[in-house]
């Protein structure tokens, strides 16, 4: 572990973990778009003070979690604003990345957001991306259903329909 300036980060060669993309791609095409300025820069303060995980490989740093992050540090923007934060950077080798760790990133995101986000297009876009093996090792059941989501983001399922159709 080291403490590291979002400067220093940004000088390096930066990628998504391959196994995170799928994720990531949900919660920039699905979450992020609808947050609030409030709530980004809400997400913005809560990245930088958590543990970013990464795993390198030669000169290259590969995040495991905190998409925030990585679109803050891909936006020249806010990233100079934010070159002498601090963050936590926690190198692992590949054998250690776990696909929980981004996975349930995205998952407390939607929690905190759903009254503002679309559920049934994350959710339609978890349940394809969660085959029966992911599914399996992440909650010892062979499918991503309606209910395991709706318990996973602590909201009702009968909320959960209700918003559905009026999306």
């Amino acid at each position: 572990m080291q403490i590291i300036t979002i400067g220093k980060i940004q000088k390096q060669t930066l990628a998504l973990y391959p196994q995170a993309v799928s994720l990531y791609k949900i919660y920039n095409k699905l979450i992020y778009p609808h947050l609030n300025k409030y709530q980004l820069k809400f997400e913005e303060r809560s990245a930088l003070s958590r543990p970013l995980v990464c795993v390198k490989d030669g000169s290259t740093l590969f995040l495991v979690n905190s998409f925030s992050l990585f679109n803050i540090l891909k936006s020249v923007n806010k990233v100079n604003e934010a070159l002498d934060q601090e963050v936590l950077l926690v190198e692992i080798n590949a054998d250690l990345f776990r696909f929980d760790l981004a996975f349930y990133e995205l998952i407390n995101m939607v929690s905190r957001y759903h009254s503002t986000i679309k559920l049934e297009s994350i959710y339609l876009a978890l349940s394809e991306l969660l085959d029966t093996k992911i599914s399996q090792r992440l909650f010892v059941k062979n499918n991503f259903s309606i209910v395991l989501f709706c318990n996973l983001i602590n909201l009702p399922e009968r909320t959960y329909h209700n918003r559905t159709k009026m999306q």
